[in-house]
């Protein structure tokens, strides 16, 4: 049996542009067994009973949850204020089970940041692109006010620059690196159903980095967001990328924060 690692999250900086620092969410820098550690189809195979989706897998991360527990694979769990992530037998893409991440409602809440999360760490020294699927039914009560906003995915490199896919009183967003790099969805996410998404981002400290976010489906993928040209990094060697899912909470100003909720199925990483 694994043991669920509890790790706090500092402070965030939060600048003009309502951005937060995903770089304060750190995992454990990667050891000689990374490699293995993510090989999808040699944990699978180790593991007890039927093999599952990820069986069938080629990528360097592949994470259906259906073993138990699912964090001896190397997940570590960042909960804080009142947040819950469990496993999740009733409503899945691949049986027997997914990740549920939840945070409750906060009425007038006071600036902080709520998180109830799954991130892993992995080896990003061969490149700079990352590519990452995963399934989520988004189950989040409608904003009230202003002064806020959910994250529900994300990738930092280095510990440092992030891309995050978050939601706001004003629509849905991906948020890059620098001040102002807010980039609205083309369409919104549906609430209650299940949706795969595909983020396929470039980091680079000059400007031809990459970001897109595409959902995925059988006729062909929908782009929601699709920017090229641009700096998405500010470092100028790669040797990690850290991946998360699940609810953070970032209250900027006073404000009624909403019950957040997200369920998680087959994640899917490459790093080519």
């Amino acid at each position: 049996m694994g043991r669920w690692m509890l790790r706090g999250v500092a402070a965030a900086a939060l600048a003009a542009c309502s951005l937060i620092d995903l770089s304060v969410l750190q995992s454990k820098p990667p050891d000689a067994g990374m490699e293995a550690e993510t090989d999808a189809a040699a944990i699978d195979a180790a593991s007890d009973g039927p093999m599952t989706w990820c069986s069938s897998v080629d990528a360097q991360l592949c994470e259906d949850f259906d073993r138990v527990p699912f964090l001896d694979a190397g997940w570590g769990l960042n909960v804080s204020d009142g947040g819950n992530v469990a496993d999740w037998p009733f409503t899945y893409v691949t049986p027997p089970r997914a990740v549920r991440a939840d945070l409750r409602a906060l009425p007038d809440a006071a600036p902080m940041l709520r998180t109830a999360l799954l991130d892993k760490l992995l080896d990003f020294s061969k490149g700079r692109r990352a590519i990452v699927e995963w399934d989520a039914f988004f189950d989040t009560d409608p904003f009230t006010s202003a002064g806020g906003l959910i994250y529900y995915a994300y990738a930092v490199q280095n510990g440092a620059s992030s891309v995050g896919l978050a939601q706001t009183e004003s629509g849905w967003f991906v948020l890059g690196l620098a001040p102002g790099a807010s980039y609205p969805l083309a369409q919104p996410l549906p609430m209650r159903q299940w949706v795969r998404l595909r983020f396929d981002v470039i980091f680079e400290a000059t400007p031809i980095g990459k970001i897109l976010l595409e959902l995925v489906g059988d006729g062909g993928n929908t782009t929601l967001v699709s920017k090229t040209g641009i700096v998405t990094t500010m470092e100028t060697s790669s040797q990690t990328v850290l991946v998360g899912f699940g609810v953070i909470n970032s209250v900027m100003s006073p404000s009624d924060m909403p019950r957040a909720t997200v369920i998680v199925d087959d994640v899917v990483v490459w790093t080519p």
